[in-house]
């Protein structure tokens, strides 16, 4: 029977491979039937110990006693386990003195075991067990696998669409900010999600059930969406139109975060009348941001660090004119208790496409205006986690460099 394992030695060294085992039954010398059957390792060597030779006048000790194999010297036949060997013993023993081996009776005749006086003292000491450990192929082919240099992946139909989407439709306006495209799977995305201001006029309404309650949380909510509206990531609808998407949203409150305690999150994946959700029409993008380990083992390279945060990261990139019919939300202000339409202007988080948009923005920066700020390309491209980047320089006038760049 086919059962890998190895042999390993005192302090763990290797030193055989097994590749079988059989069942086998275990009787004494005489040809009895078997007294217990064991499941053994086959090795070509089972040791290279063996017992030192012990003198007639000790053996005489023992007469009367049939010993279980009387070729004291011979080479090992079979090596049992503690856990065989506890079954072997019936529980005789004689013992003669501190000085001489003590004999043991077990299943199959007598043993001995202990010291040999005026024997030659050996240098060899044999430790010996067995265990199934995984073979040496397998852990080979793990060790390479994390010392590898991780291979680029390359990218599926949908990546490859959804990247030559934003090749074909980015712009910048008039400011130098960017205008991207929602990269939507198929054409005419309004007919796969259906109505959707039911959904969220229903969200509204349990939102606000929530936050009556509490007028300081509700204000706050109502100063949040009223700073949206005022930097204009937003924009006031003269009516509101159920053909367009409305996203549901709610308050979230961070009482650990030292800036904005409370924030409004949108619900991109809540499905519409349509069955259909705008994030599952819209592509993911392939994943374009590092690994948090390699950028602060890169990070801390060099004596002098710091961190920068880029303040609203998504809501720097305005979305397309034509594509915010899509990305609507409805408010109830606690001022006059008006239900008001609101048009997002940026790209959204809560959408499935904002994580890509972003820092495929943050490529193209770096790629239409890299030639302007040299030392901070490498920084855009390798350095930046979600919305932080880390900079690191030998000392602190390449740090303001890289600062200002």
């Amino acid at each position: 029977m086919r059962t890998p394992a190895t042999i390993s030695e005192l302090g763990g060294g290797r030193t055989a491979f097994i590749k079988n085992s059989a069942e086998v039954g275990i009787g004494d010398r005489r040809g009895h039937t078997p007294f217990l059957t064991a499941s053994a390792m086959i090795v070509k060597k089972i040791t290279s110990y063996t017992p030192p030779r012990i003198q007639a006048e000790i053996l005489s000790q023992y007469k009367g006693l049939e010993l279980a194999d009387p070729k004291l010297c011979a080479d090992t036949s079979i090596l049992l386990g503690a856990d065989v060997y506890a079954r072997i013993l019936t529980g005789g023993l004689r013992r003669i003195n501190d000085d001489l081996p003590i004999a043991q009776e077990t299943a199959f005749g007598w043993i001995l075991s202990g010291p040999v006086q005026g024997a030659s003292p050996s240098k060899l000491v044999s430790s010996l067990h067995c265990n199934v450990l995984e073979s040496l192929d397998n852990a080979i082919r793990k060790f390479w696998e994390i010392e590898a240099v991780p291979i680029i992946a390359h990218k599926t139909l949908e990546e490859a669409e959804c990247e030559e989407h934003f090749q074909r439709t980015v712009t910048r306006n008039e400011e130098g900010r960017f205008v991207v495209r929602l990269p939507f799977k198929k054409p005419h995305a309004e007919q796969a999600l259906g109505d959707s201001l039911r959904i969220a006029l229903s969200a509204l309404t349990r939102l606000r059930r929530k936050l009556d309650p509490n007028t300081a949380l509700l204000q706050s909510c109502s100063d949040f969406l009223l700073e949206y509206e005022s930097l204009n990531h937003m924009t006031r609808l003269r009516s509101i139109d159920s053909s367009r998407t409305y996203i549901p949203h709610r308050a979230v409150v961070r009482e650990e975060s030292v800036t904005t305690k409370l924030r409004v999150v949108f619900n991109a994946s809540s499905a519409s009348a349509g069955g259909s959700s705008l994030n599952e029409i819209l592509h993911v993008g392939p994943k374009l941001q590092r690994d948090i380990t390699a950028i602060l083992t890169n990070w801390r390279l060099y004596q002098y660090v710091m961190v920068a945060d880029i303040e609203k990261m998504f809501r720097q990139i305005l979305v397309a004119p034509e594509d915010r019919k899509f990305q609507c939300i409805v408010w109830r202000s606690p001022e006059d208790e008006r239900l008001t339409a609101f048009e997002l202007n940026t790209v959204t988080y809560g959408t499935a496409c904002a994580p890509y948009l972003s820092m495929r923005t943050l490529l193209e920066l770096a790629r239409q205006d890299g030639s302007k700020y040299p030392l901070a390309v490498p920084v855009m491209e390798n350095d930046v986690y979600v919305d932080d980047v880390f900079l690191s320089a030998p000392d602190k006038t390449r740090l303001e460099e890289l600062r200002v760049q």
